[in-house]
């Protein structure tokens, strides 16, 4: 019943990630096939392998997973997503990730490219809530709809491919200091190499992040060279200062943003 599901013990968590629910081999020629909500929590548990989506996924039940916190992000700070995600173009729908306490939030906690290249691309999220902490230091990772925080290391590339996100991001800032990064589909490029936003990304909806510095309708917060092709975000966008309809900070090594459209309103 996936509206009680629960963390399985370490000692059944490579089962679940390489047992028989999944189809394929998760290689880049028979990538692992996500059919269903439980099959995409599930890539938590591998988190170098190749995953394609295969069908459309309703994710409401997980607003009562995890006693209400909500989906939990695919790969963290210690255990980052290291693998490639394809969503051939189909739809996640009403996922919702409630975690105002915890950092990094995205479908995808963190992605860095440190054993081969990596690509999240042809990715669609409906009608999604997701909920996080900003973070207290301008170069790590914040909170977005697609992956808190995407990086590269050296040799590797690390790539968003034509994303869609629909919905509201809302980046929690803490009671004192400073606070940082939240995007509609990235909530930063930290300073490990340029990861880049290429095909047509798409964000569209509410980001919600007073108090938060480094705001942005795409990426809150870009690094070393990263180049976005296209963006296009429709959105009412609020936060503390560094705040943009497309990105809220841009390092000064140069970054290009090649063409990007905005409507909404900025705060």
């Amino acid at each position: 019943n996936t509206s009680e599901i629960e963390d399985p013990e370490p000692e059944d968590r490579l089962d679940l990630a390489l047992g028989p629910d999944y189809d394929g081999e998760g290689t880049a020629e028979s990538p692992f096939e996500v059919q269903d909500l439980e099959d995409l929590q599930q890539m938590r548990y591998n988190l170098s392998a190749h995953y394609e989506l295969t069908d459309d996924i309703d994710a409401s039940d997980t607003e009562s997973w995890f006693d209400e916190k909500g989906f939990e992000p695919i790969g963290d700070l210690d255990e980052k997503f290291a693998g490639n995600f394809s969503g051939e173009g189909f739809l996640i729908e009403d996922l919702v990730i409630d975690r105002p306490t915890e950092n990094p939030v995205g479908l995808f906690g963190v992605a860095n490219a440190e054993n081969g290249d990596l690509a999240i691309e042809n990715v669609r999220l409906s009608n999604v809530s997701v909920t996080g902490k900003a973070n207290d230091d301008s170069n790590d990772v914040g909170v977005g709809g697609l992956v808190g925080g995407i990086e590269e290391e050296s040799g590797y590339t690390a790539e968003i491919v034509n994303v869609s996100v629909e919905g509201t991001v809302v980046g929690k800032a803490g009671e004192s200091g400073e606070w940082y990064s939240v995007g509609g589909i990235a909530g930063i490029n930290p300073s490990d190499g340029s990861p880049q936003i290429t095909g047509q990304n798409v964000f569209r909806g509410e980001i919600y992040a007073p108090g938060v510095k480094q705001v942005g309708g795409i990426i809150g917060r870009s690094n070393y060279q990263t180049d976005v092709s296209v963006g296009y975000v429709q959105a009412n966008i609020t936060g503390q200062n560094e705040v943009g309809g497309i990105v809220g900070h841009s390092s000064n090594q140069q970054s290009t943003f090649e063409e990007m459209y905005f409507a909404g309103n900025v705060t």
